[in-house]
């Protein structure tokens, strides 16, 4: 019996590999806590969006 059976639909470790569910992916979360440094002193902010300004800062 030969160990090296070819088969069309892949190794027998492909084919059970395909069989188990695929993890659900976690959706991006775009928005990020962060702490904003004001005249007023530190507060808890949320940044949703990154703009570079004009000169590239």
């Amino acid at each position: 019996m030969s160990t090296r059976i070819g088969s069309e639909f892949g190794t027998l470790g492909e084919r059970l590999a395909a069989m188990k569910p695929k993890p659900a992916e976690r959706p991006v979360d775009l928005a990020r806590h962060v702490w904003v440094q004001s005249a007023s002193g530190r507060q808890a902010g949320l940044l949703v969006a990154w703009v570079p300004g004009a000169d590239g800062t």
